[in-house]
């Protein structure tokens, strides 16, 4: 398999479990994003974005690449799958879903369990949180370089979804706004996890529990 990643990159990834890439996505192109999952959000809810609650929202912004093109087209972008590839070393990936992690989130409720734990597709590659908003640290004593987590617009962070730091990491924050995407191997299979308000999704799709998912509905990515 080509790498497309340089070897301390990698090495990295392999050691921490997490590597944060800068400026990946533009300003402009984060800003459409958010502007569609407002809209989106609004659409759903009859309501004004900032009149949304955390759940209405959160049970709301799950699998958006089903409704909006932008988010359709990041997943299409080759370069983030060649990233997920190399780092994962499988040639041939499908997404598993994607979700809207704001800081309106009960993190402490999560703060002993990985992405992995949480997802309703079995077992995740990888996962990818996107900064949709630059955010700080909390206490000024924490390194920002310890963090599994992106701060700056357009960053991302690629994360082994058995990392178990992330919900810990995201309680070190200030208002947070991410875009998380979770991939999947090809025979990845749906479970009810009612730890994820989320987590029954799939059966308004037709799913029962064990079942594979298909390529209508969780579809290949392609390098």
């Amino acid at each position: 398999m080509k790498t497309y990643l340089l070897p301390h990159q990698m090495r990295f990834f392999q050691q921490k479990g997490w590597i944060i890439f800068d400026s990946f996505f533009s300003e402009e192109f984060i800003s459409r994003i958010i502007e569609n999952i407002q809209k989106d959000l609004e659409k759903k809810s009859h309501k004004h974005f900032s009149d949304i609650s955390f759940l209405e929202a959160f049970a709301s912004s799950f699998d958006l690449f089903r409704t909006i093109p932008s988010i359709k087209e990041l997943l299409q972008n080759k370069q983030l799958i060649q990233i997920i590839s190399s780092l994962m070393k499988v040639e041939n990936i499908r997404i598993g879903f994607d979700q809207v992690i704001a800081s309106s989130i009960p993190v402490q409720n999560f703060l002993e369990d990985s992405v992995q734990s949480l997802s309703p597709v079995q077992p995740l590659l990888g996962t990818i949180f996107i900064c949709l908003k630059e955010t700080t640290l909390q206490k000024k004593e924490e390194k920002a370089n310890n963090l599994c987590l992106p701060l700056k617009l357009g960053e991302i962070a690629v994360i082994n979804p058995s990392y178990d730091q992330v919900f810990i990491d995201l309680a070190k924050l200030n208002s947070f706004f991410y875009l998380q995407l979770g991939y999947t191997e090809i025979s990845s299979r749906y479970y009810i996890n009612d730890k994820n308000p989320n987590g029954n999704f799939l059966k308004t799709l037709g799913y029962a529990a064990g079942d594979s998912l298909k390529n209508s509905t969780h579809p290949l990515l392609h390098s």
